[in-house]
Protein backbone atom coordinates (compact mmCIF):
# COMPACT_ATOMS: atom_id res chain seq x y z
CA UNK A 1 0.00 0.00 0.00
CA UNK A 2 2.71 2.42 0.87
CA UNK A 3 4.85 1.57 -2.43
CA UNK A 4 1.40 2.17 -4.79
CA UNK A 5 0.79 5.47 -2.57
CA UNK A 6 4.01 6.72 -3.53
CA UNK A 7 3.65 5.37 -7.14
CA UNK A 8 0.16 7.60 -7.31
CA UNK A 9 2.21 11.19 -6.39
CA UNK A 10 4.81 10.41 -8.67
CA UNK A 11 2.54 9.88 -11.27
CA UNK A 12 -0.04 12.54 -10.01
CA UNK A 13 3.15 15.06 -10.10
CA UNK A 14 3.96 14.40 -13.72
CA UNK A 15 0.55 14.78 -14.89
CA UNK A 16 0.49 18.20 -12.75
CA UNK A 17 4.08 20.00 -14.34
CA UNK A 18 2.74 18.73 -18.02
CA UNK A 19 -0.81 20.16 -17.25
CA UNK A 20 0.66 23.86 -15.81
CA UNK A 21 1.81 24.50 -19.41
CA UNK A 22 -0.80 23.89 -22.37
CA UNK A 23 1.05 26.69 -24.77
CA UNK A 24 4.78 24.99 -24.12
CA UNK A 25 7.84 26.72 -26.27
CA UNK A 26 10.58 26.09 -23.89
CA UNK A 27 13.29 23.48 -24.83
CA UNK A 28 14.23 21.03 -22.79
CA UNK A 29 17.75 21.92 -20.91
CA UNK A 30 20.86 20.15 -21.41
CA UNK A 31 23.99 19.69 -19.52
CA UNK A 32 26.91 17.44 -21.47
CA UNK A 33 29.85 16.10 -19.80
CA UNK A 34 33.26 17.13 -19.72
CA UNK A 35 36.50 15.22 -20.19
CA UNK A 36 34.82 12.10 -21.11
CA UNK A 37 37.08 9.67 -21.65
CA UNK A 38 35.72 5.90 -22.60
CA UNK A 39 37.84 2.72 -24.22
CA UNK A 40 37.35 0.73 -27.24
CA UNK A 41 36.73 -2.72 -25.91
CA UNK A 42 34.55 -5.85 -26.30
CA UNK A 43 34.05 -8.77 -29.06
CA UNK A 44 34.26 -6.10 -31.75
CA UNK A 45 36.44 -3.42 -30.48
CA UNK A 46 33.95 -0.93 -29.96
CA UNK A 47 32.01 2.01 -27.64
CA UNK A 48 28.43 2.07 -27.12
CA UNK A 49 26.98 5.05 -25.69
CA UNK A 50 23.95 6.04 -24.60
CA UNK A 51 22.89 9.66 -24.68
CA UNK A 52 22.16 9.97 -21.14
CA UNK A 53 25.62 8.82 -20.23
CA UNK A 54 26.95 11.78 -22.76
CA UNK A 55 24.88 14.66 -20.44
CA UNK A 56 25.44 15.80 -16.57
CA UNK A 57 21.93 16.22 -16.55
CA UNK A 58 19.12 16.87 -18.03
CA UNK A 59 15.24 18.88 -17.84
CA UNK A 60 12.23 20.14 -18.71
CA UNK A 61 10.24 23.48 -17.35
CA UNK A 62 7.35 21.20 -17.70
CA UNK A 63 7.91 17.43 -18.58
CA UNK A 64 9.06 15.18 -16.44
CA UNK A 65 12.61 13.84 -17.03
CA UNK A 66 11.35 10.13 -17.84
CA UNK A 67 9.11 11.98 -20.81
CA UNK A 68 11.56 13.53 -22.35
CA UNK A 69 12.90 11.75 -25.71
CA UNK A 70 16.90 11.72 -25.94
CA UNK A 71 18.77 11.16 -28.70
CA UNK A 72 22.74 10.92 -30.15
CA UNK A 73 24.55 10.86 -33.59
CA UNK A 74 28.10 11.70 -34.32
CA UNK A 75 28.12 15.18 -35.12
CA UNK A 76 27.12 16.56 -38.72
CA UNK A 77 25.48 13.12 -39.78
CA UNK A 78 22.16 15.08 -40.18
CA UNK A 79 19.93 17.74 -39.65
CA UNK A 80 17.07 17.83 -36.83
CA UNK A 81 16.00 15.50 -34.23
CA UNK A 82 17.19 12.05 -35.01
CA UNK A 83 14.54 9.74 -36.06
CA UNK A 84 16.46 7.10 -37.46
CA UNK A 85 16.93 4.18 -35.09
CA UNK A 86 20.09 3.98 -34.89
CA UNK A 87 19.80 7.74 -32.89
CA UNK A 88 19.00 5.37 -29.05
CA UNK A 89 22.52 5.29 -29.32
CA UNK A 90 26.33 6.14 -30.35
CA UNK A 91 28.97 3.30 -31.61
CA UNK A 92 32.53 4.29 -31.73
CA UNK A 93 35.06 1.90 -33.95
CA UNK A 94 38.66 1.82 -34.50
CA UNK A 95 37.61 4.66 -37.38
CA UNK A 96 37.24 7.52 -35.22
CA UNK A 97 41.04 7.04 -33.59
CA UNK A 98 42.82 9.07 -32.76
CA UNK A 99 39.96 11.67 -31.64
CA UNK A 100 38.88 13.42 -29.60
CA UNK A 101 34.89 11.80 -31.43
CA UNK A 102 32.20 14.95 -31.39
CA UNK A 103 28.60 14.38 -31.15
CA UNK A 104 25.58 15.35 -30.99
CA UNK A 105 22.90 14.94 -28.49
CA UNK A 106 19.00 16.03 -28.33
CA UNK A 107 16.44 16.36 -26.23
CA UNK A 108 12.60 16.34 -27.00
CA UNK A 109 9.73 17.06 -24.66
CA UNK A 110 6.38 16.29 -24.49
CA UNK A 111 5.60 19.39 -26.48
CA UNK A 112 7.98 18.14 -29.36
CA UNK A 113 10.39 21.40 -28.32
CA UNK A 114 13.99 20.19 -29.13
CA UNK A 115 17.44 20.79 -27.89
CA UNK A 116 20.74 19.54 -28.57
CA UNK A 117 24.45 19.94 -27.31
CA UNK A 118 27.34 18.88 -28.57
CA UNK A 119 29.57 16.31 -26.48
CA UNK A 120 33.94 15.61 -26.87
CA UNK A 121 34.48 12.30 -26.59
CA UNK A 122 38.52 11.11 -26.22
CA UNK A 123 38.79 7.92 -27.00
CA UNK A 124 41.38 5.21 -25.75
CA UNK A 125 42.76 1.84 -27.47
CA UNK A 126 43.46 -0.77 -24.98
CA UNK A 127 43.35 -3.22 -26.85
CA UNK A 128 45.96 -2.04 -29.87
CA UNK A 129 42.57 -1.80 -32.53
CA UNK A 130 44.45 -0.66 -35.76
CA UNK A 131 43.37 -0.28 -39.21
CA UNK A 132 44.31 -2.47 -42.02
CA UNK A 133 45.07 -3.15 -45.98
CA UNK A 134 44.01 -6.36 -47.37
CA UNK A 135 43.91 -5.52 -51.49
CA UNK A 136 44.60 -9.73 -52.33
CA UNK A 137 41.22 -10.55 -51.02
CA UNK A 138 38.65 -8.24 -52.69
CA UNK A 139 37.55 -8.56 -56.01
CA UNK A 140 36.27 -5.46 -58.30
CA UNK A 141 38.99 -3.70 -56.49
CA UNK A 142 42.59 -4.85 -56.05
CA UNK A 143 43.71 -1.40 -54.76
CA UNK A 144 41.17 -1.19 -52.28
CA UNK A 145 42.08 1.48 -49.54
CA UNK A 146 41.10 2.23 -45.94
CA UNK A 147 39.75 -1.30 -45.33
CA UNK A 148 39.56 -2.66 -41.56
CA UNK A 149 39.99 -6.43 -41.55
CA UNK A 150 38.82 -7.86 -38.31
CA UNK A 151 39.77 -11.52 -37.04
CA UNK A 152 37.73 -13.03 -33.54
CA UNK A 153 38.67 -16.14 -31.83
CA UNK A 154 36.11 -18.03 -30.63
CA UNK A 155 36.74 -20.73 -28.02
CA UNK A 156 33.25 -21.80 -26.41
CA UNK A 157 32.23 -19.09 -24.61
CA UNK A 158 35.25 -16.59 -24.56
CA UNK A 159 36.49 -14.70 -27.46
CA UNK A 160 38.81 -12.15 -28.43
CA UNK A 161 39.13 -9.70 -31.33
CA UNK A 162 42.23 -9.00 -33.40
CA UNK A 163 42.77 -6.24 -35.97
CA UNK A 164 45.10 -6.62 -38.90
CA UNK A 165 48.22 -4.31 -39.59
CA UNK A 166 51.44 -3.87 -41.28
CA UNK A 167 50.36 -4.60 -44.77
CA UNK A 168 47.46 -5.46 -44.07
CA UNK A 169 48.16 -9.28 -45.18
CA UNK A 170 46.61 -12.22 -42.80
CA UNK A 171 48.86 -14.44 -40.77
CA UNK A 172 49.33 -18.27 -42.13
CA UNK A 173 46.70 -20.14 -40.29
CA UNK A 174 49.10 -21.72 -37.87
CA UNK A 175 50.09 -18.19 -36.59
CA UNK A 176 45.95 -17.61 -36.24
CA UNK A 177 45.94 -20.81 -34.36
CA UNK A 178 49.69 -20.63 -32.54
CA UNK A 179 48.63 -22.15 -28.83
CA UNK A 180 44.76 -22.37 -29.18
CA UNK A 181 42.76 -25.34 -28.76
CA UNK A 182 41.85 -27.55 -30.85
CA UNK A 183 37.84 -26.23 -31.07
CA UNK A 184 38.95 -22.79 -31.47
CA UNK A 185 37.25 -21.17 -34.82
CA UNK A 186 38.63 -17.79 -36.44
CA UNK A 187 35.70 -15.57 -38.01
CA UNK A 188 37.19 -12.84 -40.52
CA UNK A 189 34.66 -9.71 -41.78
CA UNK A 190 36.26 -6.36 -43.70
CA UNK A 191 34.63 -3.04 -43.10
CA UNK A 192 35.34 0.35 -44.43
CA UNK A 193 32.98 3.24 -43.99
CA UNK A 194 34.65 6.11 -45.79
CA UNK A 195 33.89 8.67 -48.42
CA UNK A 196 30.09 8.06 -49.04
CA UNK A 197 29.86 9.84 -51.77
CA UNK A 198 32.35 7.86 -53.98
CA UNK A 199 30.63 6.12 -57.30
CA UNK A 200 27.47 7.89 -56.30
CA UNK A 201 25.76 10.02 -58.44
CA UNK A 202 22.07 11.15 -59.80
CA UNK A 203 22.68 8.42 -62.37
CA UNK A 204 22.18 5.63 -59.71
CA UNK A 205 18.82 7.54 -58.70
CA UNK A 206 17.76 6.61 -62.79
CA UNK A 207 18.56 3.12 -62.73
CA UNK A 208 16.82 2.66 -59.18
CA UNK A 209 14.01 4.19 -60.54
CA UNK A 210 13.96 2.69 -63.76
CA UNK A 211 14.58 -0.40 -61.95
CA UNK A 212 11.21 0.59 -58.97
CA UNK A 213 9.36 1.24 -62.35
CA UNK A 214 9.79 -1.77 -63.82
CA UNK A 215 11.07 -0.24 -67.26
CA UNK A 216 14.66 -1.84 -66.96
CA UNK A 217 15.15 -4.29 -63.70
CA UNK A 218 18.58 -4.74 -62.27
CA UNK A 219 19.89 -7.90 -63.45
CA UNK A 220 22.50 -8.40 -61.01
CA UNK A 221 22.32 -9.24 -57.09
CA UNK A 222 25.16 -6.41 -56.25
CA UNK A 223 22.98 -4.48 -57.61
CA UNK A 224 20.02 -5.10 -55.08
CA UNK A 225 22.78 -4.96 -52.45
CA UNK A 226 23.98 -1.23 -53.92
CA UNK A 227 20.65 -0.16 -54.12
CA UNK A 228 19.22 -1.47 -50.82
CA UNK A 229 20.36 1.86 -48.80
CA UNK A 230 18.33 1.71 -45.80
CA UNK A 231 19.31 -1.81 -45.30
CA UNK A 232 15.91 -2.90 -45.02
CA UNK A 233 16.53 -5.96 -47.45
CA UNK A 234 13.82 -4.32 -49.77
CA UNK A 235 14.29 -1.82 -52.58
CA UNK A 236 11.49 0.57 -52.47
CA UNK A 237 11.35 4.59 -52.93
CA UNK A 238 12.77 5.44 -49.85
CA UNK A 239 15.98 4.57 -50.39
CA UNK A 240 16.09 6.50 -53.84
CA UNK A 241 14.53 9.39 -50.98
CA UNK A 242 18.10 8.37 -48.63
CA UNK A 243 20.25 8.53 -51.05
CA UNK A 244 19.30 11.64 -53.04
CA UNK A 245 19.60 13.39 -49.59
CA UNK A 246 23.28 11.94 -49.59
CA UNK A 247 23.71 13.64 -53.22
CA UNK A 248 22.52 16.91 -52.27
CA UNK A 249 24.29 17.20 -48.82
CA UNK A 250 21.51 16.82 -46.45
CA UNK A 251 23.25 14.17 -45.40
CA UNK A 252 27.09 13.36 -44.97
CA UNK A 253 27.03 9.90 -44.14
CA UNK A 254 24.27 6.89 -44.48
CA UNK A 255 22.32 6.87 -41.55
CA UNK A 256 21.33 2.93 -41.64
CA UNK A 257 24.44 1.69 -43.37
CA UNK A 258 27.98 1.64 -43.92
CA UNK A 259 29.81 3.00 -47.34
CA UNK A 260 30.91 -0.39 -48.02
CA UNK A 261 29.48 -3.94 -47.57
CA UNK A 262 31.46 -7.11 -48.59
CA UNK A 263 30.00 -10.31 -49.21
CA UNK A 264 31.89 -13.85 -49.64
CA UNK A 265 31.93 -14.78 -53.33
CA UNK A 266 31.02 -18.28 -52.26
CA UNK A 267 27.94 -17.17 -51.21
CA UNK A 268 24.91 -18.49 -52.67
CA UNK A 269 21.97 -15.70 -53.46
CA UNK A 270 18.54 -16.41 -53.06
CA UNK A 271 16.17 -16.44 -56.70
CA UNK A 272 17.16 -13.50 -58.94
CA UNK A 273 13.48 -12.16 -58.07
CA UNK A 274 14.83 -10.95 -54.80
CA UNK A 275 17.94 -12.12 -53.76
CA UNK A 276 18.56 -9.91 -50.73
CA UNK A 277 15.56 -11.41 -49.06
CA UNK A 278 16.63 -12.00 -45.31
CA UNK A 279 20.47 -11.45 -43.75
CA UNK A 280 23.83 -11.26 -45.76
CA UNK A 281 26.69 -12.58 -44.59
CA UNK A 282 28.86 -10.62 -44.57
CA UNK A 283 32.18 -12.96 -42.79
CA UNK A 284 33.71 -15.90 -42.97
CA UNK A 285 33.72 -18.45 -40.10
CA UNK A 286 36.50 -21.35 -40.50
CA UNK A 287 38.25 -23.88 -37.93
CA UNK A 288 41.92 -25.40 -37.78
CA UNK A 289 40.22 -28.17 -40.27
CA UNK A 290 39.59 -26.69 -42.83
CA UNK A 291 41.35 -27.78 -45.89
CA UNK A 292 39.08 -25.73 -48.79
CA UNK A 293 40.67 -21.90 -49.46
CA UNK A 294 38.64 -19.08 -48.30
CA UNK A 295 36.61 -17.55 -50.55
CA UNK A 296 37.26 -13.93 -51.30
CA UNK A 297 35.11 -10.96 -50.19
CA UNK A 298 32.93 -8.93 -53.14
CA UNK A 299 33.17 -5.16 -52.43
CA UNK A 300 30.07 -3.73 -52.63
CA UNK A 301 29.75 0.15 -52.82
CA UNK A 302 26.27 1.38 -51.08
CA UNK A 303 23.95 3.26 -53.50
CA UNK A 304 26.62 2.54 -56.56
CA UNK A 305 24.16 0.74 -58.38
CA UNK A 306 25.87 2.11 -61.61
CA UNK A 307 29.60 0.35 -60.73
CA UNK A 308 31.51 3.48 -60.96
CA UNK A 309 32.83 3.63 -57.29
CA UNK A 310 36.88 4.39 -57.48
CA UNK A 311 39.08 1.80 -55.38
CA UNK A 312 42.08 2.95 -55.77
CA UNK A 313 43.29 7.09 -55.34
CA UNK A 314 45.38 6.08 -58.54
CA UNK A 315 42.08 5.73 -60.41
CA UNK A 316 42.38 7.39 -64.00
CA UNK A 317 39.29 9.01 -65.17
CA UNK A 318 38.13 8.92 -68.91
CA UNK A 319 37.34 12.02 -70.60
CA UNK A 320 33.63 12.47 -71.76
CA UNK A 321 31.55 14.54 -73.64
CA UNK A 322 30.30 18.13 -72.25
CA UNK A 323 27.39 20.12 -72.84
CA UNK A 324 26.43 23.56 -71.00
CA UNK A 325 23.98 25.23 -68.76
CA UNK A 326 23.24 28.67 -70.13
CA UNK A 327 22.04 31.89 -67.74
CA UNK A 328 21.77 34.98 -69.38
CA UNK A 329 24.17 37.53 -67.67
CA UNK A 330 22.16 40.26 -66.01
CA UNK A 331 23.25 43.16 -63.89
CA UNK A 332 21.79 43.33 -60.84
CA UNK A 333 21.21 46.37 -58.34
CA UNK A 334 21.59 45.88 -54.46
CA UNK A 335 18.14 44.92 -53.11
CA UNK A 336 16.57 43.93 -56.86
CA UNK A 337 15.28 40.17 -57.28
CA UNK A 338 14.98 38.63 -60.18
CA UNK A 339 14.17 34.74 -61.69
CA UNK A 340 17.27 33.90 -64.04
CA UNK A 341 16.22 30.89 -66.54
CA UNK A 342 18.53 28.38 -66.78
CA UNK A 343 18.87 26.12 -69.96
CA UNK A 344 20.65 23.68 -71.91
CA UNK A 345 23.14 24.10 -74.52
CA UNK A 346 21.69 21.77 -76.93
CA UNK A 347 18.27 19.73 -77.54
CA UNK A 348 18.42 16.41 -76.33
CA UNK A 349 16.79 13.85 -74.46
CA UNK A 350 17.54 13.48 -70.77
CA UNK A 351 17.17 10.99 -68.36
CA UNK A 352 18.57 13.05 -65.40
CA UNK A 353 21.68 15.95 -64.23
CA UNK A 354 23.09 16.65 -60.93
CA UNK A 355 24.98 20.14 -59.90
CA UNK A 356 26.15 22.42 -57.54
CA UNK A 357 26.12 26.07 -57.91
CA UNK A 358 28.20 28.12 -55.78
CA UNK A 359 28.22 32.28 -55.45
CA UNK A 360 29.20 34.84 -53.15
CA UNK A 361 26.81 34.73 -49.87
CA UNK A 362 27.43 38.34 -48.83
CA UNK A 363 26.58 39.12 -52.31
CA UNK A 364 23.71 37.01 -53.86
CA UNK A 365 21.27 34.83 -52.27
CA UNK A 366 19.63 32.16 -54.03
CA UNK A 367 16.20 32.51 -52.18
CA UNK A 368 14.89 29.22 -54.43
CA UNK A 369 14.38 26.55 -57.55
CA UNK A 370 11.32 27.41 -59.51
CA UNK A 371 9.70 24.83 -61.85
CA UNK A 372 10.56 25.44 -65.75
CA UNK A 373 10.51 22.36 -68.16
CA UNK A 374 12.11 19.13 -66.18
CA UNK A 375 8.99 16.88 -65.21
CA UNK A 376 8.68 16.70 -61.41
CA UNK A 377 10.34 19.29 -60.15
CA UNK A 378 9.95 20.19 -56.17
CA UNK A 379 11.70 21.59 -53.36
CA UNK A 380 13.21 17.73 -52.87
CA UNK A 381 15.18 18.66 -55.95
CA UNK A 382 17.65 21.08 -54.14
CA UNK A 383 19.26 22.04 -51.22
CA UNK A 384 21.92 24.81 -49.53
CA UNK A 385 23.90 22.34 -47.35
CA UNK A 386 26.01 25.48 -46.62
CA UNK A 387 25.92 29.08 -47.18
CA UNK A 388 26.93 29.84 -50.75
CA UNK A 389 26.30 26.69 -52.51
CA UNK A 390 23.01 25.06 -53.75
CA UNK A 391 22.72 21.40 -55.04
CA UNK A 392 20.20 20.28 -57.57
CA UNK A 393 19.26 16.74 -58.47
CA UNK A 394 16.59 16.12 -60.87
CA UNK A 395 15.74 11.94 -62.32
CA UNK A 396 13.29 11.05 -64.99
CA UNK A 397 12.86 7.51 -65.43
CA UNK A 398 11.94 7.76 -68.99
CA UNK A 399 13.35 9.98 -71.23
CA UNK A 400 12.56 13.75 -71.32
CA UNK A 401 12.88 15.85 -74.17
CA UNK A 402 14.51 19.58 -73.82
CA UNK A 403 15.16 22.05 -76.10
CA UNK A 404 17.85 24.74 -76.32
CA UNK A 405 15.59 27.67 -75.86
CA UNK A 406 13.03 25.93 -73.18
CA UNK A 407 14.62 26.69 -69.59
CA UNK A 408 15.14 23.92 -67.05
CA UNK A 409 14.36 25.79 -63.96
CA UNK A 410 14.72 29.30 -62.48
CA UNK A 411 17.21 30.67 -60.15
CA UNK A 412 15.14 32.74 -58.17
CA UNK A 413 17.76 35.59 -56.81
CA UNK A 414 18.11 38.84 -55.09
CA UNK A 415 21.14 40.74 -54.58
CA UNK A 416 22.73 42.32 -51.69
CA UNK A 417 25.44 44.01 -53.38
CA UNK A 418 25.41 45.67 -57.08
CA UNK A 419 26.66 42.95 -58.93
CA UNK A 420 27.26 41.06 -62.72
CA UNK A 421 26.03 37.81 -62.51
CA UNK A 422 28.29 36.09 -64.35
CA UNK A 423 31.18 37.47 -61.60
CA UNK A 424 29.67 35.55 -58.41
CA UNK A 425 28.02 32.56 -59.83
CA UNK A 426 29.81 29.61 -61.05
CA UNK A 427 29.61 25.38 -61.08
CA UNK A 428 31.40 23.91 -58.09
CA UNK A 429 32.83 20.69 -59.66
CA UNK A 430 33.92 19.24 -55.89
CA UNK A 431 31.49 16.59 -54.35
CA UNK A 432 29.18 16.63 -56.48
CA UNK A 433 30.23 17.10 -60.22
CA UNK A 434 27.96 18.92 -62.74
CA UNK A 435 26.62 16.18 -65.40
CA UNK A 436 24.05 15.06 -67.23
CA UNK A 437 22.38 11.50 -68.41
CA UNK A 438 21.91 10.88 -72.09
CA UNK A 439 21.01 7.50 -71.19
CA UNK A 440 22.16 4.98 -68.50
CA UNK A 441 25.52 4.11 -69.94
CA UNK A 442 26.37 8.20 -71.58
CA UNK A 443 27.43 10.71 -68.75
CA UNK A 444 27.86 14.44 -70.12
CA UNK A 445 30.09 16.69 -67.70
CA UNK A 446 28.01 20.54 -67.94
CA UNK A 447 29.51 23.39 -67.27
CA UNK A 448 28.08 27.22 -67.11
CA UNK A 449 27.77 29.86 -69.65
CA UNK A 450 26.73 33.20 -69.79
CA UNK A 451 24.70 35.28 -72.75
CA UNK A 452 26.01 38.78 -73.34
CA UNK A 453 24.43 41.33 -71.95
CA UNK A 454 21.56 42.67 -74.43
CA UNK A 455 22.92 45.38 -76.64
CA UNK A 456 21.66 48.75 -75.20
CA UNK A 457 18.46 50.02 -76.36
CA UNK A 458 17.30 46.92 -77.63
CA UNK A 459 14.23 44.90 -77.19
CA UNK A 460 14.28 41.09 -75.33
CA UNK A 461 11.66 38.80 -74.89
CA UNK A 462 12.29 35.54 -72.37
CA UNK A 463 10.97 32.83 -72.21
CA UNK A 464 7.38 31.95 -71.10
CA UNK A 465 7.26 30.12 -67.25
CA UNK A 466 6.33 28.24 -65.64
CA UNK A 467 6.78 25.70 -68.32
CA UNK A 468 5.34 23.00 -68.00
CA UNK A 469 2.07 25.47 -66.61
CA UNK A 470 -0.67 24.20 -64.41
CA UNK A 471 -2.51 26.91 -64.72
CA UNK A 472 -1.07 30.53 -65.53
CA UNK A 473 1.76 31.29 -67.39
CA UNK A 474 3.96 34.10 -67.91
CA UNK A 475 6.11 35.90 -70.89
CA UNK A 476 8.61 38.83 -69.70
CA UNK A 477 9.83 41.31 -71.89
CA UNK A 478 12.07 43.79 -71.55
CA UNK A 479 11.46 47.60 -73.55
CA UNK A 480 14.12 49.90 -74.53
CA UNK A 481 11.59 52.35 -74.90
CA UNK A 482 8.02 53.19 -74.73
CA UNK A 483 6.32 50.84 -77.69
CA UNK A 484 2.94 48.68 -78.27
CA UNK A 485 2.95 45.06 -77.53
CA UNK A 486 1.19 42.22 -79.12
CA UNK A 487 0.78 38.37 -77.22
CA UNK A 488 -0.86 35.71 -79.08
CA UNK A 489 -1.29 32.18 -77.94
CA UNK A 490 -2.40 29.43 -80.54
CA UNK A 491 -3.33 25.66 -80.37
CA UNK A 492 -1.17 23.10 -82.17
CA UNK A 493 -3.40 23.91 -85.98
CA UNK A 494 -2.99 27.58 -85.68
CA UNK A 495 -5.67 28.25 -83.49
CA UNK A 496 -6.25 31.78 -81.86
CA UNK A 497 -7.19 31.30 -78.28
CA UNK A 498 -5.51 34.07 -76.28
CA UNK A 499 -4.69 37.72 -77.13
CA UNK A 500 -3.38 40.59 -75.20
CA UNK A 501 -2.15 44.27 -77.01
CA UNK A 502 -1.26 47.30 -75.10
CA UNK A 503 1.14 50.17 -75.58
CA UNK A 504 3.79 49.61 -72.61
CA UNK A 505 6.18 51.73 -71.03
CA UNK A 506 9.97 51.44 -71.34
CA UNK A 507 11.38 48.60 -68.60
CA UNK A 508 10.22 45.27 -67.34
CA UNK A 509 6.81 43.49 -68.19
CA UNK A 510 5.33 40.05 -67.30
CA UNK A 511 2.79 39.37 -69.49
CA UNK A 512 0.39 36.94 -68.39
CA UNK A 513 -1.79 34.36 -69.76
CA UNK A 514 -4.75 33.19 -67.60
CA UNK A 515 -5.59 29.97 -68.15
CA UNK A 516 -9.24 30.31 -67.29
CA UNK A 517 -9.51 31.92 -70.99
CA UNK A 518 -7.68 29.31 -73.08
CA UNK A 519 -10.39 26.84 -74.49
CA UNK A 520 -7.45 24.41 -74.96
CA UNK A 521 -4.89 22.71 -72.80
CA UNK A 522 -1.32 20.99 -74.07
CA UNK A 523 1.03 21.87 -75.73
CA UNK A 524 0.57 25.68 -76.96
CA UNK A 525 2.73 28.10 -79.10
CA UNK A 526 2.72 32.16 -78.09
CA UNK A 527 4.13 34.98 -80.55
CA UNK A 528 5.26 38.14 -79.53
CA UNK A 529 5.06 41.29 -81.26
CA UNK A 530 6.41 44.88 -80.08
CA UNK A 531 6.05 47.99 -82.52
CA UNK A 532 4.28 45.57 -84.97
CA UNK A 533 7.08 43.36 -85.76
CA UNK A 534 7.60 39.75 -84.77
CA UNK A 535 9.89 39.26 -81.80
CA UNK A 536 9.88 36.13 -80.35
CA UNK A 537 7.63 31.88 -80.37
CA UNK A 538 8.12 29.62 -78.23
CA UNK A 539 5.59 26.72 -76.92
CA UNK A 540 4.50 26.21 -73.33
CA UNK A 541 2.76 22.47 -72.39
CA UNK A 542 -0.68 23.88 -70.64
CA UNK A 543 -2.41 21.76 -68.20
CA UNK A 544 -5.89 22.97 -66.84
CA UNK A 545 -6.37 24.55 -63.14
Amino acid sequence: MKYLLIFCLALWASTALIAQCPNDQTPPLLVPETNLTVALGGPRCVAELQPASLLQSYSDNCAPTGLIELRVRSLGAGSGFPVAPNGAQLTLTPADLPGPALAEVWARDTSGNTAFTFVSIQLTNPSGCSFALLPDTLQAGEAQENVTWTVVTQAGQTSDTIYISGDGRLPLAADLFAGASQDNELTIWPTKDHDPLNGISTLDLVIIYRHLLEIKPFNHAIQFIAADVDRNYVISLHDASELRKLILGIYTVLLDNTSWRFIPDDYVFPPPSNPIAGPIPESVTFDRHRTEPLPDFIAVKVGDVSGNAVTSSLFEFQPRSCAAFTVPDMRLERGQSVRVPVRLSEFSTWHGLQAAFEFDSEQLQITSLAQGTLPDFSADNFFQPEPGVLTLSWVSPVAWHIGATDPLFYLEVTATEPLMLSNTLRLRQTRLKAEAYLTEDRTVDLSLAFDPLPIPGTDEVLPAYPNPAAGDFFVPVRLAKDKPVRLEVFDATGGLLYFFESDLPAGEHRMRVPVEQLTQSGILVYRVAIDGTPKASGRVAVSPK
